[in-house]
């Protein structure tokens, strides 16, 4: 499972080691690996962007604090 958490300024992302999702992530301009926590950040005006790159795995995506705003794409389940 992939989620994707808004955290301020920066959309946070975290999976289980996967080096193809890694690949997708360094596509995106302005990522950050935080090595104590295992996660990923990008800024927020990256989503769409993370959205187009990560499409074909969109259903296996929890995203959390998008909910309106990104209601449209069919995200396997949606938190608060």
């Amino acid at each position: 499972m992939i989620e994707v958490r808004k955290d301020g300024e920066r959309i946070k992302i975290s999976f289980p080691y996967n080096p193809d999702y890694i690949t997708k992530i360094k596509i995106l301009k302005g990522y950050r690996w935080h090595p104590e926590k295992k996660y990923w950040s990008i800024p927020s005006s990256e989503l769409e962007i993370l959205i187009s790159v990560f499409k074909n795995n969109l259903k296996k995506c929890r995203i959390c604090g998008f909910q309106e705003k990104w209601k449209r794409y069919k995200w396997n389940k949606m938190c608060k």
